[in-house]
């Protein structure tokens, strides 16, 4: 559910949300539907409980903060008159550096302040998050078993390694499980969850990870292809963000967010059977050829857009 919420639903109206957009006429004292939509979806992620989930969230925020942060320094640099031609590029570069570095700063705190709530929210999974000392006793995978997160890992490090067996085209799509039982990791045999999958279950055991199961079953050649259709699709959302259309404007920013988002839901969800990133970035390619578009006969020439972006 957190999946569906951060690749489909939040970006939509959050992005109509940014661009004052709305679909429809109700209004409760000025506020459309699309904000309170967010609202309750921001509110039901909370609960979902799910880790990642959060991240991806976290991840798309930030971006957009980094992106507001940009102009907020365009501004106070031309009000110093740092961005007037001919002023002295080391005073630029001093004053970039401090702005970038402070930001840094008071992004880590919060980062640090979130993951203080979490092991109050829950203590069972994160209670151990900044107990150093356990990661000075038990090593990586033993701080991260703390946090019934290990089993991802030896996943991970396990999909890797089959990668590392077939690294051109890989193994092939679906078989990277057949090859998990040969690559994984020795503490992965520790941890209960692979003991169950091993003993009980009838199922082969996946990557949990979308970029390593993509490496391993399609190899470099694969993960290539994949990786290229996403920079299209962000250029194209880039392209859509600065259309004269605030309809555009806003899917430009949902796409962008979505692949961001992406790239945390990929260390934890490893499918390509759910649909909700694909729809969405199918309606940014859908609102580029509408608004870029105009005429129906005309075929859609992104890679000019791409090189003129």
């Amino acid at each position: 559910m957190a999946h569906q919420l951060n690749m489909f639903y939040i970006p939509i109206w959050l992005g109509l949300s940014i661009k004052k957009l709305s679909m429809h006429k109700f209004r409760l004292f000025s506020i459309s539907m699309e904000n309170i939509l967010l609202v309750v979806s921001l509110f039901v992620l909370f609960l979902s409980k799910s880790r990642i989930g959060w991240l991806a969230f976290l991840a798309y925020i930030a971006y957009l903060v980094l992106r507001l942060m940009d102009i907020r320094r365009l501004k106070w640099s031309r009000r110093l008159g740092l961005a007037e031609a001919g002023r002295g590029q080391l005073k630029k570069n001093l004053f970039n550096a401090g702005f970038w570095g402070g930001f840094i700063f008071v992004f880590l705190g919060v980062l640090v302040f979130a993951g203080g709530v979490l092991t109050k929210i829950d203590p069972r999974r994160m209670g151990t998050l900044f107990n150093f000392q356990t990661i000075q006793q038990l090593g990586i995978l033993g701080w991260a078993s703390r946090l019934v997160f290990a089993e991802r890992i030896v996943y991970w490090i396990a999909g890797f390694s089959a990668f590392l067996l077939y690294p051109i085209f890989g193994a092939g799509l679906g078989n990277v499980g057949y090859l998990i039982p040969q690559t994984m990791n020795s503490f992965g045999y520790k941890l209960p969850e692979v003991l169950r999958i091993y003993l009980n279950n009838t199922f082969l055991p996946n990557a949990k990870n979308l970029w390593v199961r993509i490496l391993a079953e399609t190899g470099i050649v694969g993960f290539s292809v994949f990786v290229a259709w996403l920079w299209v699709g962000w250029k194209t959302a880039r392209v859509n963000e600065r259309s004269a259309s605030r309809m555009a404007q806003a899917m430009g920013i949902t796409g962008q967010i979505v692949i961001v988002g992406l790239v945390v839901e990929g260390f934890s969800l490893d499918t390509f059977a759910l649909p909700y990133f694909w729809m969405t970035l199918g309606l940014v390619v859908a609102v580029y050829r509408i608004f870029e578009l105009p005429d129906p006969g005309k075929q859609p020439d992104i890679a000019a857009q791409v090189t003129a972006s």
